[in-house]
């Protein structure tokens, strides 16, 4: 809980200091790296439950595919739409959670 404490208060401070929508380059870099961190957590959860529950190649990409649809309109219709998120910040979150996904797509495809 303190963490999360000390987040609001950074926002808030961010908010006051830059205005509505901008957070500054230090916590949007920390948010950033949150999500990168949640991309790579998932392609293992993903991967893992691939090959130990469903036993299917495809189920990989099923799963990868239904996470950027699902990030896709969380950042670019719900975000904007309930809580007034800028384009720029959701293009930054979307990449931060695909990139990853693509990039193990491209480079690591089984």
């Amino acid at each position: 809980m303190r963490g999360r404490r000390s987040y609001e208060r950074a926002v808030a401070r961010a908010l006051r200091r830059y205005g509505v929508g901008r957070l500054g380059y230090r916590l949007t870099l920390y948010r950033e790296t949150f999500h990168f961190t949640g991309s790579l957590l998932f392609i293992f959860l993903a991967a893992w439950l691939s090959k130990n529950f469903f036993g299917s190649e495809g189920a990989l990409y099923v799963l990868l595919a239904s996470a950027i649809i699902a990030l896709s309109y969380q950042e670019f219709y719900l975000h904007p739409k309930r809580y007034g998120q800028h384009l720029r910040k959701g293009i930054a979150d979307w990449f931060a959670w695909v990139a990853p996904i693509a990039f193990y797509l491209f480079f690591f495809n089984v």
